[in-house]
Formats: C-alpha cells, structure tokens, sequence
C-alpha cells in the first residue's frame, strides 16, 4: 500500500570508490520488501547505460563519470535486478560528494536487496510475517525474541481484511431472520446425531425443538431418524407446549432433511394449520437458533459428565437436565425475565429454583447402576 510520495535522496557508492548523491521523485510503501531505482527514471535525467557480463554502469553522458554502478544480483538473476551499493547513516564511510550534507536515512537499491530493519507498526509486522497470530508477534516483540523486531504502535484499528476474506470458511449468510417475541410463534426444529455411544435408553438421534420466542430448547430422543418416529416426536412437543402455554403452534422452520420434508410432515401441519418454513441446503445461518443450541447443549453435557464422572450413556439424560435448566437463565431477548416465566406467561404460573438442590451437579434425579458388581447410586 502507498502511503506517500515524495523525493528520495539516495547516496550511491561505485566501485571507484565515489559516492553521488541522486534525487527523484519516489512513492514511500513501508510494505515493499525492497527498495528500486528505475531505470527509466535515470534515462529521464539524461544518463546513459552500459550492460553486459552480469554488470552495469551508468554514466553522465557530459562529464563522462560514473554515476551508478553494480552486478546482476545472483540470488534473484531471474528477476533480471542489479544490486548497487547504497550508503546510509548506518554506513561509516565518508561521503566524497558535492553536497555531503545531504545523507540519505535508507538504503535504496536499483534491484533486490533487503532493506534494513526499521521499527514499524504492529500491523506492518503482522503483514511481514505472512498474516501471523498478532499475540505471538507481541509475543516476539516484548521478550526480543527476534533482533530487529522493533513495534512502533501495538494499538491496531479493526481486523485484517485480507485475513477475514481469506480465512472466512464460508461467505456471509444474507438472510435476515426477525426473532419473534411470544412463545411458538415460530419454532425452529433440527435434528442432532447419530452419537457414538447410544443412550441408556437406547437412543442416538436427538430432536431439539427450539422456541423461538422464548428461546427454551425441548429435546426429545429417538434410535432411529425414520420420518414417522420424528413426526411422532414434533406431535408429542406440540401438544405438551400448547397445553403449558395455552397458545397453538403457528411456524415451524425446518432445514431439507427428509426425517422433516416429507409428505406425512406436510399433510400433519397442514391440518393443524401450522406453516412449515423450509431453509434451503447448505444455509444453516437461517435456522441458526437450533443450529448454534446443537452445539452449545453437546458442549454443556460433555461438562456435565466429566464434572460428574458419569460415562457417556447418560449424554441423552445430560440433555434433558442441561435445557430444562436454560429455561432458568434470562437471555437477551427477554432481559429481567427468566424465560420458564415468559412460556407460562398466559398461565399466570410462577417459577421457582428451590426444586434445584444445589448439592447436586446436575438435574435433581438419581439412577441407579445395576452391574455384577454391589449396586451404586450416583447423583445425575
């Protein structure tokens, strides 16, 4: 990126031992790897050139001197660039100039040379160091892991634009989904599995109907993801919430899966007049409600077990207890109310926590372990 123009003075050492100072007209990209004269530039000032045998020369076509001078840069030969040599206030050597005044305070070279190190920005280094992890370049910079790594500002302004198009999995979802605001005006529904270890009943599909307006996840647990067993799931979710909640289901959002478009789903909503809307494939973000809860209940569990020291047959069970107790925590759709509180709102039912005995880790319930071993009870 150019982040200025100006005129660049450069001190140019021949190989006769002289220095001369040129100017020209110059664009300053802190980014660039490199410093370049153009040729062009010094044929514009009226010099002329000489080049052969992996060397050149230019010259002052009036007085005859040397002017520039240097070898074809061997690491970089294909890139037909010559290296000259440049003096900077780093350099010792004495200027035999007309103007030794004027020093130069950066090395420019007519082809490939790297530049000296120069403190710079943090988000200068993070583009030098191929787009790293800004906390390992800080990292570097504070314990000197690198000489010349010297940050001038750690402050950065945003993120990265090309690391967000580059490393972005997948583009934006244009979608605008508008959240509802009462309980089953719109219920989202998705179905998780198979789990690699089945349930204690046996189960390895979960159905999670997600309430959109309340945001309370209802789990329900299947070994099989046939299209009758979850349309007898969504059957059973329907009549138990619009008992609770003394409303009638009006949207169901559903993703292509067959276990939900199919004509047995169709016919059913259609009869209760419920609409079914149908995310297209590949577009999870527009039934992102139940897709992120997935996620979140399967983490919440594996916590649940390991905190518990229960082994994974009791995931289904986990389940249960994790949603029932989201239901308690207010979320940001409905601030200050606990969202059990706004399912029953037409009821006028309160609810309490005293039922949660807080000497448990989980859901207050108790199984017991039949095994050839003496029989155990653990808390769940």
């Amino acid at each position: 990126m150019i982040e200025g123009y100006g005129i660049a003075e450069i001190s140019i050492r021949t190989n006769e031992g002289s220095v001369n100072l040129l100017r020209f007209p110059a664009k300053h990209v802190p980014s660039f790897g490199m410093n370049l004269i153009s040729i062009p530039a010094l044929d514009r000032k009226g010099l002329r050139g000489e080049w052969g045998n992996g060397m050149f020369m230019v010259k002052d076509p009036a007085s005859g001197r040397t002017v520039v001078d240097g070898q074809l840069a061997g690491t970089r030969s294909r890139h037909g660039l010559y290296r000259v040599s440049v003096v900077d206030q780093v350099d010792s050597y004495p200027l035999s100039t007309s103007e030794p005044s004027k020093s130069p305070s950066s090395t420019f070279v007519l082809a490939s040379s790297s530049s000296r190190s120069k403190p710079c920005s943090l988000a200068m280094w993070h583009t030098r160091f191929g787009h790293a992890d800004v906390n390992l370049i800080r990292i570097m910079a504070k314990r000197k892991l690198v000489d010349g790594l010297e940050v001038t500002d750690f402050e950065l302004c945003g993120k990265c634009e090309p690391c967000l198009y580059a490393k972005a999995k997948r583009l934006p979802f244009d979608d605008i989904v508008i959240p509802s605001s009462e309980p089953l005006d719109r219920v989202s529904l998705d179905l998780w599995g198979p789990s690699r270890t089945k349930s204690l009943g046996g189960a390895s599909y979960m159905l999670l109907a997600c309430d959109d307006g309340t945001g309370i996840p209802f789990p329900y647990f299947s070994s099989n993801k046939e299209g009758q067993t979850v349309l007898k799931l969504v059957q059973d979710f329907v009549e138990m919430s619009e008992r609770q909640t003394e409303r009638k289901v009006k949207v169901f959002r559903i993703d292509m899966g067959r276990e939900f478009d199919n004509k047995a789903m169709d016919a059913w909503c259609a009869n209760r007049g419920i609409v079914v809307e149908k995310i297209p494939k590949a577009s999870s973000a527009a039934n992102g409600q139940v897709e992120r809860a997935n996620g979140t209940i399967i983490l919440g569990v594996h916590s649940m077990l390991e905190d518990s020291d229960l082994d994974n047959r009791f995931w289904a069970e986990g389940s249960a207890s994790y949603c029932y107790i989201r239901g308690m925590i207010p979320t940001n759709r409905h601030p200050g109310k606990i969202p059990w509180e706004k399912w029953f709102e037409a009821s006028g039912k309160k609810n309490t926590q005293n039922h949660m005995d807080t000497t448990l880790r989980f859901h207050p319930l108790f199984f017991y372990l039949l095994t050839d071993e003496p029989c155990t009870m653990r808390a769940f």
